[in-house]
């Protein structure tokens, strides 16, 4: 019996040497061990951002062009010179009064100015709202607004470019000044259908061109930001 209990002091006393020497010196501190840190390597490869078009659901854009298409049509300009005096007829760039006196136009296209609001509800739809402004100015001055609420529909969405069709409805005014003080004006719906748009930049600030049949700019072109 007692050569078993000096046996396992023996084995208590070994086990206790055995800890003693896998704990060293340099790991104590004030007689308390330290924690021991160990550190994984890092990658060097920056964290690529995923364009996300939820992101980026607002878009602002400022645009000028040539004239519309039906506002052209129901002013009687053509796209550079038109006869203004009332009761004249015209041909070409020349026109004849009542009084058979033969005129040539001085009048010219000062440019269709749009800005537009639109919001991305989906990926591929989005609506908002257009306003947009022609004016003819020289013996006639001659205004051309039109507000429509729109939507279009975007086949690519991606962070560097976008491409869409749309489709717009609302109401126009159109004022004529004659030189003789006179003026005349009425409203008119307005319609516009874009068959192809096409916005290219950043998340943030694009360029755009559009073309357009109706009461918007024939082809115009612009910027754009997302808030």
């Amino acid at each position: 019996m007692k050569k078993i209990i000096l046996g396992c002091m023996a084995v208590l006393a070994a086990m206790s040497m055995a800890a003693q020497s896998e704990v060293s010196p340099e790991n104590y501190s004030n007689g308390n061990p330290q924690s021991v840190t160990i550190v994984v390597p890092s990658s060097n490869q920056p964290v690529q951002n995923v364009y996300n078009w939820a992101d980026h659901r607002h878009n602002i854009s400022f645009s000028v062009g040539l004239p519309g298409l039906y506002s052209t049509a129901i002013s009687g300009h053509s796209w550079r010179f038109y006869l203004a005096k009332p009761g004249t007829t015209t041909s070409g760039t020349t026109g004849t009064t009542p009084s058979g006196t033969t005129v040539r136009s001085s009048e010219f296209f000062c440019g269709s100015w749009a800005f537009e609001y639109d919001f991305q509800i989906l990926r591929w739809l989005r609506v908002g709202t257009e306003l947009n402004y022609e004016y003819w100015m020289g013996n006639t001055r001659t205004h051309d607004a039109a507000l429509m609420a729109k939507v279009a529909f975007t086949y690519i969405n991606q962070e560097h470019i976008r491409l869409y069709s749309g489709v717009g409805i609302g109401i126009g005014m159109h004022f004529d000044g004659f030189s003789d003080g006179t003026i005349a004006g009425r409203y008119l719906p307005a319609i516009v259908g874009t068959p192809i748009g096409l916005q290219a930049g950043n998340a943030k600030v694009y360029a755009l061109v559009e073309t357009n049949i109706g009461s918007a700019s024939f082809l115009r072109v612009g910027i754009g930001f997302r808030p």
